[in-house]
């Protein structure tokens, strides 16, 4: 892998293994799949709970997902595969 050369205004030189920069990117993207994701399941979950027409799956699948979704990144780091919404 290459490293990534970034030179600020006052002069210093930020040296970065490109591997690195991916990793960090790619966390920073989970981490904002996760937020968005919970934000749905608790949605969803309200609407099984409240016995609402809107709600699909099951409310147990969407409790599984919200498990699933705080698992997936954990500690600075991506754990496992990305979980899957229900349907």
């Amino acid at each position: 892998m290459a490293t990534i050369n970034k030179t600020y205004e006052d002069g210093t030189v930020e040296v970065v293994d490109e591997q690195v920069a991916i990793d960090i990117m790619n966390l920073g993207e989970a981490q904002s799949f996760v937020i968005r994701e919970i934000k749905v399941a608790d949605i969803n979950i309200f609407y099984h709970e409240d016995a609402d027409t809107r709600a699909v799956a099951t409310l147990q699948e969407w409790r599984d997902y919200r498990k699933a979704l705080r698992n997936y990144v954990q500690a600075g780091a991506i754990v496992g595969s990305q979980p899957v919404r229900p349907t």
